[in-house]
């Protein structure tokens, strides 16, 4: 019991792992920065940069939506990690407890439609946690992750890819894939292009017991998959270009920073040769609605607040042609400069 509950209250710890260590990084360096630098809510700021379409994004538990230049408050108390539905009407987000947390469905001025899971338990063993959440481009399909448990009061906590039908119940919701013991688990999915799904799976280097992530291709539920980049790569967070020829990610090959990558898609769901577009301590990309550029969340210095950044993207190359170098690639644009954003929580802009 002592256990889970240790699980339970740390596992949110967990999830910022996923997210490259970002988190953990800054959070150590904030100890040492000059006092008086707060972060401001998004509302109280001006972007230094308009952004066409609509986005939301997360800071301290509340979600944001910012249009024509001007960020509001929709939805406070403990959500995170929004993502758009088809329809740009209706959103599923993430809402955090104490022990476990749980997706709801609300409309995008932040009124709560409906809870889709069922995630609190009076018994704490028995809660549950789900993140991540992501529709499928018919508006039919939830997949996000779970943890489900393999035996009663099991300390460990390995995140699943489960789906279940938007016009449904978490009854009638079915895991997708395996995680491996120990790791934290299968996490980020993305509608993959061709059908299926792209996830970051961790797992443990059996010679070094050093923790490593890979994206991963599954087609169908229960499949056995296919790795898409290396172990050495230790990649995650993939976002799917709207068009389904590109995958950004978030790749680090050892030390503090992180780069983010751009790969083509190949016919067989494999990836191309990939570039390096940025480099720093990047997190969370996410597409713009036309498909031509990423923003991302990266600390600004001295405060190590998570900021909004955006770039543009090449097109994707001909298949043969080498992927363009970052150099090639403009420079990227601060698009927030006193704000605080959750680094584990990916912007949902449509």
């Amino acid at each position: 019991m002592i256990g889970r509950w240790l699980t339970a209250a740390g596992l949110l710890v967990v999830m910022v792992a996923f997210g490259v260590g970002v988190y953990f990084f800054w959070g150590t360096q904030r100890h040492g920065q000059r006092v008086g630098q707060q972060a401001m809510t998004p509302d109280k700021t001006k972007p230094k940069l308009s952004l066409p379409g609509t986005l939301i994004v997360a800071q301290g538990g509340t979600l944001y939506r910012m249009q024509s230049g001007s960020f509001k408050a929709i939805a406070s108390g403990g959500w995170t990690q929004p993502a758009a539905l088809p329809d740009h009407q209706h959103l599923v987000a993430v809402k955090r407890g104490y022990n476990s947390s749980d997706l709801f469905l609300l409309d995008t001025s932040g009124k709560v439609l409906e809870q889709l899971t069922q995630n609190a338990s009076g018994d704490v063993p028995q809660n549950h946690w789900s993140f991540y959440p992501r529709v499928t481009p018919d508006g039919r399909t939830l997949f996000y992750d779970y943890d489900e448990k393999t035996c009663n009061g099991c300390y460990q906590v390995d995140l699943s890819i489960f789906a279940m039908p938007m016009d449904g119940s978490q009854n009638a919701a079915h895991a997708w894939t395996q995680p491996n013991a120990g790791t934290g688990g299968d996490v980020q999915p993305q509608v993959a292009p061709g059908g299926g799904i792209v996830y970051a799976k961790y797992a443990l280097d059996p010679n070094t017991s050093q923790m490593f992530s890979q994206l991963w291709l599954n087609r169908w539920a229960g499949s056995p998959g296919m790795a898409l980049t290396s172990t050495s790569q230790n990649c995650n967070a993939p976002a799917v270009s709207p068009d389904g020829k590109q995958i950004a990610m978030i790749c680090s090959q050892g030390g503090q920073t992180t780069q983010l990558v751009v790969a083509p898609v190949q016919a067989d769901g494999s990836l191309g040769q990939a570039a390096v577009v940025a480099k720093g301590v990047i997190a969370s990309p996410a597409w713009s609605p036309d498909g031509r550029g990423l923003l991302y969340l990266q600390p600004e210095q001295p405060t190590g607040h998570f900021q909004l950044f955006y770039m543009q993207v090449p097109p994707a190359p001909s298949p043969g042609r080498a992927a363009p170098a970052a150099n090639t690639t403009p420079a990227p644009q601060e698009v927030t400069d006193r704000n605080d954003f959750d680094a584990t929580s990916p912007p949902a802009w449509f």
